[in-house]
């Protein structure tokens, strides 16, 4: 966890901030990938302080970031969450491009029943881009199977070279972070 960067928030191994957003590699731009990654964390309830996201609601969730990259016109990356409140449990996933977001075309699995997290769990998120097929885990047990929408596999395609992955958090006090992804050094052509 040595090379996180916090791109919004604060982040100590520990999360209290309301909102935390941060990528593996980003600062230094030397890794591509990061189509699949881990994170393991102990929940330990809600924020104090509640934060809006951008279309005012208030949602208390945890996300791996698989093909994170950042550019002039905005954040791009591919979400696996799992969102607990306001609303019923659930997983999901989103792709963002730029200021757009992209739904899923196509389910293949969705698991019938998700819980919310207990204070002092110890919990692990998988997720894992194969192809335009991404696969969502916790604990072990695979909670949703999505197609990536097209659009967001053609951006992938132009701008792979410097992909990694990251977290974000919204309203969710966690601690005993560990994160692991698959990135490579990126190598440059120079000839």
């Amino acid at each position: 966890m040595d090379d996180i960067t916090v791109t919004s928030g604060d982040m100590r191994y520990a999360i209290y901030h309301p909102s935390v957003r941060a990528l593996v590699g980003v600062e230094k731009a030397t890794y591509q990938g990061g189509k699949e990654a881990s994170l393991s964390f102990v929940y330990e309830g809600p924020t104090e302080i509640l934060a809006e996201l951008g279309g005012g609601q208030i949602r208390h969730q945890v996300a791996i970031k698989l093909c994170a990259q950042t550019s002039d016109v905005g954040n791009s990356c591919i979400y696996a969450v799992w969102r607990w409140a306001p609303d019923a449990p659930q997983f999901w996933t989103t792709a963002k491009v730029g200021n757009d977001y992209f739904a899923p075309p196509v389910t293949y699995l969705r698991h019938s029943s998700y819980d919310r997290p207990v204070v002092g769990e110890g919990y692990v998120m998988e997720a894992r881009l194969d192809g335009p097929v991404l696969q969502v885990w916790l604990d072990g047990e695979i909670m949703r199977v999505d197609v990536v929408h097209p659009a967001v596999m053609a951006m992938l395609q132009d701008t792979a070279k410097t992909s990694t992955y990251g977290l974000r958090t919204d309203n969710a006090i966690i601690r005993d972070i560990e994160m692991v992804g698959q990135v490579s050094p990126l190598v440059v052509d120079e000839s």
